[in-house]
């Protein structure tokens, strides 16, 4: 429909890592890397390349977010760790607070107990994206 004016680029698989979306709600990077950073190591164990988030896109071009807790961080209650990562995106704000109300609800994010994934290079960074085929 848009070639037809002489649109014809098509981009695709954009993605920015600078904010991460969900449900239609975005959270910004800085939010994400407190309690990455800070809160979760600091109740739960760790440091901070023990948590990672994890985003995945399905075949279907869904995106699914799994927060990474390394094995190395011991036993832990995995609701109680999901739920503290939603509470603190939820704590700055009105906006932040109905966005981590929807990830909730809609059980965007799910705890994953695994190593958290390196880049190429080896670097742990706090988000990763896994592409689907």
């Amino acid at each position: 429909m848009m070639g037809a004016v002489g649109l014809i680029t098509h981009l695709a698989r954009i993605r920015s890592f600078e904010k991460l979306s969900s449900e239609g709600m975005t959270f910004v990077k800085t939010d994400l890397l407190r309690v990455l950073e800070e809160i979760l190591p600091g109740r739960f164990g760790g440091t901070s390349a023990d948590y990672q988030v994890l985003e995945e896109e399905g075949e279907n071009g869904i995106l699914r977010l799994f927060l990474i807790v390394s094995p190395k961080v011991g036993p832990i209650d995995e609701a109680r760790v999901c739920r503290t990562f939603l509470e603190e995106l939820g704590r700055d704000g009105e906006f932040q607070r109905l966005g981590a109300d929807i990830w909730q609800r809609a059980g965007t994010v799910k705890v994953r107990r695994a190593w958290p994934v390196a880049t190429k290079a080896g670097k742990i960074l706090p988000f990763h994206l896994v592409r689907g085929e």
